[in-house]
């Protein structure tokens, strides 16, 4: 497997208002579709998660900050967040192209809970290797993030592509015995299949294990109206309604309620470098 040197290109920031979140207002005047709007309700508990777990919003913020990009899919990585960049066997790849950003929401074949996971793709737009992919995938149940290898990707002439990845132990699989033509079928492996634009832009996103689970990855979009909307609510109950929660730290010090963080990292984390109060 490939080694890795994780390093980020400084992209400069920008000015904005600190008190709205960015896209406020397109967001008022945004119609969204009868399809869409299941998928926002999809994601309501996610975004209370968010709300109310201070170290969630927090790893959620820097993998949105670092790997994602702005929820507006108009600007997403267009100068305002770093670029990941890595070294490969003494190769530089910059990845600047935001090929999939979004929320993969499954269900737990054990007890059928529904759990959470933020997955990019990036691309680095002068190379088609498949090191030339970058799959970062953060746990939102533990807030773990991990770097997926990228075995192979291929993409048809009406621009499907699929974005197959490496078993976790390649490795050690011995080398007849690897997956690849007239070996392990192609079609068990863990996968990402998408349909992209002329700019290497996924609209459409699927994910699949290979063997039993797939589903639909949402684009984080929709994941900030689903924040926007459930904020909105924790705002009225907690600011201007009867929330109960503790006012005061013991210095008197009034303490940041759980919708203030969250509303917080609507703002940071779309245009700055997140910095949440009251997170660890």
């Amino acid at each position: 497997m490939a080694s890795e040197i994780l390093t980020a290109v400084k992209q400069p920031y920008s000015n904005f208002n600190p008190f709205l979140p960015p896209s406020s207002e397109a967001l008022e005047h945004r119609v969204y579709s009868p399809e869409e709007e299941l998928l926002i309700t999809e994601l309501i508990p996610l975004a209370n998660t968010i709300a109310t777990d201070p170290e969630i919003a927090s790893a959620f913020g820097v993998m949105k900050w670092e790997e994602m990009g702005d929820s507006d899919r108009s600007r997403r990585f267009s100068g305002k967040h770093p670029l990941p960049e890595r070294k490969i066997n003494g190769e530089e790849y910059v990845y600047s192209v935001p090929v999939v950003a979004g929320i993969l929401p499954l269900k737990d074949k054990w007890d059928g809970t529904v759990r959470y996971s933020a997955i990019s793709v990036m691309k680095d737009n002068w190379r088609e290797d498949p090191d030339a992919w970058r799959v970062t995938w953060l746990d939102l149940q533990t807030g773990e993030t991990s770097r997926i290898d990228v075995f192979g990707v291929t993409i048809d002439t009406k621009r499907h592509a699929d974005i197959v990845l490496k078993p976790d132990n390649y490795g050690n699989i011995p080398p007849l015995s690897r997956p690849g033509i007239g070996r392990v079928p192609m079609r068990d492996l863990e996968r990402i299949t998408v349909k992209l634009d002329k700019d290497y832009h996924a609209w459409q996103a699927q994910y699949s294990d290979g063997l039993r689970q797939s589903g639909q990855i949402i684009d984080i979009e929709l994941l900030n109206e689903a924040m926007v909307r459930a904020m909105g609510v924790r705002i009225d109950e907690e600011v201007f309604g009867d929330y109960t929660g503790q006012q005061t730290e013991e210095d008197g010090k009034p303490v940041t309620s759980p919708a203030i963080t969250a509303a917080q990292y609507i703002v940071s984390a779309t245009v700055n470098e997140p910095t949440l109060s009251g997170t660890a």
